[in-house]
């Protein structure tokens, strides 16, 4: 599997497929027997007469984020290394990467064509910073002291989340970046944390460890920290909020398997699968529609897009595997999918359109 193959396998049997330069957070649910997908005629109603279409953008890679202008941002790794690029009207461009370094990934951006994510300066093996790039120019961001950073969000004002690692541990703290400074977010316990999303209203999400060092979905409100629990499992994280105030992420079960869930006023509601046994969300738009990835019947891992109460399947290019990552208001869904052709770089950057 290439490296874009996300770690979705690290907690559990999570054989979804996943980017690597993202941590995806396990979770925990309620329900021993994963649910069903709902059959195919109901899921079209749900999202339109037409079947989604599904585009390769033209580079082994992923789609990360979409603006509401259609901007997409990611990575591809055309060039051997991950590189932060952008997709933007037919343009494919590729952001570069630091004076020394070796690699750059965009996670984020907002309508002003803010764009954020991390990149290697070269200086130590394995250490990032976590970068701003405006205009095409990139600024490092100020961090905690430790041997890496990464900015995973960004909203409308400029605000910027993500983690770093303090000087004194090295152990990832959850930061909040604003007006050129970076601010250290409550947490659960000292053993480790990261912040994932915001929205305009600078709520954040993600997940923090509590003492046991299982990690549980959070939301940070100012100087408010509140665990999201779980359904039913040990373990969960939130990947993403929308303007209302709904999160997504993933959840362990009670049974051990992790199901995508929607969060919202205190309730967290399982989304269930494609019909296989895990499940996990990475996206939401202001519509309530939400992305990610499921395992099929089959055991296959696929995009979903889950929308009035049904999980709907959106195929791959191909191949076997897909990952939807995020979806805008218009509909517009960014991941990665696999091609037929496995010899080769076979994950590509993919985009996908509602009807």
């Amino acid at each position: 599997m290439s490296s874009w193959n996300r770690a979705l396998n690290r907690r559990c049997a999570r054989s979804a497929l996943a980017v690597s330069v993202l941590a995806v957070f396990a979770g925990c649910s309620d329900r021993a027997t994963a649910p069903t997908a709902a059959p195919a005629s109901a899921a079209r109603a749900a999202i339109g007469a037409r079947a989604p279409e599904v585009r390769d953008l033209g580079a082994p890679g992923a789609g990360l984020a979409v603006a509401a202008n259609g901007r997409i941002v990611g990575a591809t790794t055309a060039t051997g290394s991950d590189h932060a690029t952008v997709w933007y009207k037919d343009a494919m461009t590729d952001l570069g990467i630091l004076a020394g370094g070796r690699f750059s990934r965009a996670y984020d951006v907002n309508e002003r064509g803010q764009i954020v994510g991390d990149a290697d300066e070269g200086t130590l093996p394995d250490t990032t910073v976590a970068v701003l790039w405006e205009g095409g120019t990139p600024s490092i961001l100020p961090s905690l002291g430790g041997s890496f950073s990464v900015a995973r969000g960004i909203n409308a004002r400029g605000v910027i989340v993500g983690s770093s690692a303090r000087a004194s541990d090295n152990l990832s703290q959850p930061v909040r970046w604003s007006g050129g400074v970076v601010t250290v977010l409550p947490v659960l316990s000292e053993l480790g944390s990261q912040a994932n999303d915001v929205n305009d209203a600078g709520t954040i999400v993600g997940a923090s460890r509590l003492p046991s060092g299982i990690s549980h979905a959070v939301l940070w409100e100012g100087a408010r920290l509140v665990d999201l629990g779980t359904l039913g499992g040990a373990q969960s994280e939130a990947n993403a909020i929308n303007e209302q105030g709904q999160v997504v992420g993933e959840s362990q079960t009670s049974g051990g398997d992790f199901h995508a869930f929607v969060w919202y006023r205190g309730t967290m509601t399982d989304l269930g699968t494609l019909g296989g046994a895990n499940s996990f969300a990475y996206g939401i738009n202001a519509r309530g529609q939400v992305v990610g990835s499921s395992q099929t019947a089959s055991g296959e891992s696929h995009a979903f897009v889950w929308t009035n109460g049904v999980m709907t399947d959106l195929g791959t290019l191909g191949g076997t595997l897909s990952v939807a990552y995020a979806i805008n208001a218009s509909g517009v869904i960014v991941g990665t999918a696999q091609l037929a052709d496995a010899s080769a770089n076979p994950d590509h950057a993919a985009v996908w359109f509602l009807k």
